[in-house]
């Protein structure tokens, strides 16, 4: 019998007394959690446990909870990021890998941090800070966004270990140059 996830949410979260059940995995635990078939089931009313993950369409309270409180800090934390790089001339770069477009949450959350990062820079006329968003993706590194000045993009069509061993190189054959010029 198929069940439909809002039906069970529903059922899930209809036990009061199992809400603030939680296992806590370490290392140790999850390693033989990896190659085992079994399923964590609550104490109190046996019914499988889920992760604290946000599911499409999720309705429990506790993982809401928990994304909403990390959402307003990573906000916060984002802010004074944006903030710094255009007050105190600094630079910012945006390293995003693999990230496709099937679910695009996180192309557009660093779209979106370039943009408002670019607009505090240019609220600042005095400012000399920078942004870049470096995007890499074998298939999908495209970058369609452009403003002039105010930031750069740089599209990567190439896996994350191969585009990062390659920046790796060319940082340090730079770092050797500016050494070998003092």
């Amino acid at each position: 019998t198929k069940v439909r996830i809002d039906q069970w949410n529903q059922k899930m979260l209809s036990t009061d007394s199992c809400k603030q059940t939680k296992v806590r995995i370490d290392q140790n635990m999850s390693m033989n959690i990896v190659d085992s078939n079994e399923i964590f089931l609550c104490d109190r009313c046996n019914q499988p446990m889920r992760p604290n993950v946000l599911m499409f369409h999720d309705t429990d309270e506790n993982v809401l909870k928990t994304i909403s409180i990390q959402r307003e800090r990573y906000q916060t934390w984002e802010g004074l990021i944006e903030e710094e790089v255009a007050s105190q001339s600094r630079k910012l770069v945006i390293l995003e890998m693999g990230c496709g477009i099937k679910v695009p949450a996180v192309r557009q959350e660093s779209e979106e941090v370039l943009s408002d990062c670019a607009n505090k820079i240019k609220s600042k006329p005095t400012s000399g800070g920078s942004v870049c968003l470096i995007r890499i993706n074998p298939k999908d590194a495209k970058i369609e966004m452009s403003d002039g000045d105010l930031f750069e993009t740089i599209p990567i069509a190439s896996t994350a270990e191969t585009a990062l061993c390659k920046i790796d190189c060319w940082l340090r054959d730079f770092a050797c140059c500016q050494d070998s010029t003092h």
